[in-house]
């Protein structure tokens, strides 16, 4: 049995490679390396594999190179467009900065900002009185509404305007009849 085990393992071992054989693909004639026709055969087909795929690649690289070229000028175009819109942007804001430093518009401004502003502060009590008293002479909601507004007189909650509906509803909560 050690026999036939022994006979195994140095079969083997003929069967590996050698590196220090010289195979008939390696061996060299005056130091040039000598090649069977079957290499020979193998490395043109596999030339002529590259060269076929070469000529059917470089038309579809072409192209997509052309597109990313294509795609760069574009880029560059909108880069150049949006410059152009920032610059423009600029010189704006220094035609309002100059026109507002000018002294003719800023006067113009405070007196818009005191049109804002309550002219009048009156208590609760006022305005009710304001109310019953026009009432009493006979105003519609509406006309005490745009009176109150050109006083200036603040509502009761302090937004928004005198409007017909907001002076019927105070009527009616404060118990404010025509005589």
């Amino acid at each position: 049995m050690n026999d036939f085990l022994q006979n195994l393992r140095n079969a083997a071992k003929e069967r590996r490679y050698d590196r220090r054989r010289q195979y008939p693909s390696q061996q060299t004639y005056r130091g040039v390396e000598r090649r069977s026709n079957k290499d020979n055969r193998r490395r043109s087909n596999t030339q002529g594999q590259v060269e076929q795929l070469l000529e059917e690649t470089l038309p579809a690289l072409h192209t997509c190179i052309a597109s990313l070229a294509e795609g760069q000028k574009s880029l560059i175009e909108v880069q150049e467009r949006r410059a152009a819109a920032e610059e423009r942007k600029a010189e704006a804001l220094e035609r309002i900065a100059a026109a507002i430093a000018r002294d003719d518009i800023v006067p113009a401004l405070d007196k818009i900002s005191e049109a804002t502003e309550p002219a009048v502060s009156m208590d609760r009590d006022e305005v009710l009185n304001i109310i019953r008293n026009m009432r009493n002479d006979g105003d519609s909601f509406g006309k005490i509404a745009a009176h109150l507004e050109d006083l200036n007189v603040p509502t009761f909650s302090g937004k928004g305007k005198w409007h017909a509906q907001t002076i019927s509803k105070v009527c009616h909560k404060y118990d404010i009849n025509p005589d």
